[in-house]
């Protein structure tokens, strides 16, 4: 026998269906969703579970429903009041519309690791730019004459030679975490004075200018495909006319940027992160096998700005782009 609640009341039900005076429940529709070997669920996505047709995702391993929820509190059938049908009412899930069985929130931030932009980082909930894969037209403004075009749901700049960046049409925020997977390309001449030596460089730039006489400037978070290094950099108005990009160091006995351990390779996709709060700048590398590097600095150069994407003597695919804000 198993029990099912409908606002106080608790309604018991066998074979039958019950009418309960004063209460919502439409028992016809409980018929419905029970199931058995003889009488097995239809619908495309659900499997039969403890007598009842409900989503694969959410039958537990023993094949009971929901190992978290009390056994008295079987999962609400009804999608008005559990919409994402993983056994929590939507007033007491922190994944209304997001199935999470578990409930887990990794970074105790009261948001569910499953719909949560940035699970292990209680600063920053939610996505206010989540590109899975590009579609034309992007939200994107290419700022330096690049011809940036979506091919194959990639958003590839194809130049080579010079800086290149596509602004979004996101607007100025103070604090940002910006995820983006991309590809290297064919290398080339980047064009600058400052650094001295050549960069074949791609990644994430925050705080970004729109306006004519500041464009482009900001913070960079990048990887240098020929020397192996994890960057932070800046460009300032005077430095943009000069071909100038300033990379950061942690202090001035150390040089600029963190060593990758490891070949990088074209073609390969690599994921960069870019978290700017308050004075504190961090860029994240994660290469194919869950290997990370991380290099941190601190400046105040910036306080605020765009979103972008940059190539630095280098063309590149980028496949996918996630902005969290708090």
């Amino acid at each position: 026998m198993k029990h099912l609640r409908c606002n106080t009341t608790l309604l018991i039900f066998g074979i039958l269906p019950l009418l309960v005076s004063g209460c919502s429940f439409d028992a016809s529709r409980l018929e419905r969703r029970a199931c058995s070997p003889t009488r097995p669920c239809t619908s495309t996505g659900e499997t039969c579970c403890a007598g009842f047709c409900v989503r694969e995702d959410t039958c537990g391993v023993d094949g009971g429903l929901f190992d978290s929820v009390p056994s008295e509190g079987a999962p609400d059938l009804d999608p008005l009041v559990d919409p994402d049908g993983d056994g929590h009412p939507s007033d007491n899930d922190n994944c209304p519309n997001t199935a999470n069985r578990t409930q887990a929130d990794t970074d105790g931030d009261g948001v569910g690791d499953a719909c949560d932009c940035a699970p292990g980082d209680d600063g920053f909930t939610f996505a206010v730019v989540d590109e899975a894969s590009f579609a034309d037209p992007v939200q994107f403004t290419p700022l330096d004459g690049a011809n940036w075009a979506v091919i194959d749901e990639i958003y590839r700049q194809p130049e080579s030679d010079g800086v290149h960046r596509a602004e979004h049409s996101l607007g100025p925020n103070k604090e940002y975490l910006a995820r983006v997977r991309f590809r290297f390309g064919e290398g080339g001449d980047d064009g600058l004075t400052q650094p001295s030596q050549n960069l074949e460089m791609a990644g994430l730039a925050l705080r970004t200018s729109d306006t004519d006489f500041n464009l482009g400037v900001g913070y960079y978070c990048g990887v240098d495909f020929v020397e192996r290094r994890l960057h932070i950099g800046y460009t300032s108005r005077e430095a943009i006319s000069h071909g100038q990009l300033f990379l950061l160091s942690k202090d001035e006995s150390s040089a600029p940027g963190k060593l990758i351990g490891q070949q990088l390779l074209t073609q390969t996709p690599y994921t960069l992160t870019f978290r700017a709060v308050n004075q504190n700048l961090s860029c994240t590398l994660e290469v194919p096998g869950g290997i990370t590097y991380e290099y941190h600095v601190t400046d105040s150069t910036f306080s605020t700005g765009r979103f972008a994407l940059f190539t630095v003597g280098t063309s590149a695919d980028f496949e996918a782009v996630k902005v969290c804000a708090k």
